[in-house]
C-alpha cells in the first residue's frame, strides 16, 4: 500500500474492516477509479462484493434540497462469484456519468444503458440501473466510519432493472417498485439472466 494515496489507504483500511481482506482488480482504463473485490466469507457473506474505490474523492455537485444524501459516493455491488469483466464495465460505465457537468448521483436515480436502451450484459433483459442506499446493515453504516476531507462517503448499491420494471418505477414511483421487489423476494446478489417480474 506504499504508493497508496493517505485518503486511498484509509479507505481501504475501513473497507477491509467491513468487507474482509480485499483484492484489488487491474482496470486497463485509466479513470483515477480503483475495484475492490471481498470475497465471501465475512460477517456471515455469503457472497462477494464489488467495490468502487476513489469515486468519493471528488465532491458531487449536489443542489441544495438535496444535501442530506450525500456529496461523496462510493458504488458497491453483489455477487454470487468472482466478478467479471461486465462487471467492472458496469462499476465504470455508473461512474462515468459523473464526468457530466453539473450531474450527481443519488438513491432513486435510473440510469438507462444507451439511448433506446441496450441489455446490460450479454443474454439479459436488465438494461437499467437503479441506484439504492444498501439494503444490509453493516454497509448502511460505512458513512459513519468512513469521511473525505470531514465529509461523510455513502455506498449506492447498483440494483439492475428490466425495461418493465424501470417503467414501473417511472409511471408508479420507487414504493411501487420496491413493493413488487419485496413480493418476489428479489435476493440483493445479482442474477444477470434473471426474468422480468412485470
Amino acid at each position: 500500500m506504499t504508493s497508496l494515496s493517505p485518503a486511498e489507504r484509509s479507505r481501504r483500511e475501513i473497507y477491509q474492516r467491513f468487507f474482509g481482506p480485499l483484492q484489488e482488480i487491474v482496470d486497463d482504463d485509466a479513470t483515477g477509479l480503483d475495484f475492490l473485490v471481498a470475497s465471501p466469507g465475512v460477517h456471515g457473506r455469503d457472497f462477494t462484493t464489488l467495490l468502487s474505490s476513489g469515486l468519493s474523492d471528488k465532491p458531487m455537485p449536489v443542489p441544495d434540497d438535496f444535501l442530506e444524501q450525500g456529496r461523496r459516493i462510493e458504488l458497491v455491488l453483489y455477487l454470487s462469484g468472482p466478478p467479471r469483466a461486465t462487471h467492472v464495465a458496469l462499476l465504470r460505465w455508473v461512474a462515468a456519468a459523473l464526468d457530466e457537468p453539473g450531474t450527481w448521483l443519488g438513491p432513486g436515480h435510473s440510469l438507462p444503458h444507451g439511448d433506446p436502451p441496450s441489455p446490460l450484459f450479454p443474454k439479459s433483459c436488465l438494461d437499467t440501473v437503479l441506484l439504492c442506499p444498501p439494503v444490509l446493515e453493516p454497509d448502511l453504516r460505512l458513512p459513519q466510519e468512513l469521511s473525505v476531507e470531514g465529509e461523510p462517503v455513502r455506498l449506492l448499491w447498483l440494483l439492475c432493472l428490466s425495461p418493465a420494471e424501470a417503467e414501473l418505477k417511472l409511471q408508479k414511483g420507487l414504493p411501487e417498485l420496491f413493493a413488487l421487489l419485496d413480493e418476489h423476494q428479489l435476493p440483493i446478489v445479482l442474477d444477470e439472466g434473471r426474468a422480468s417480474l412485470v
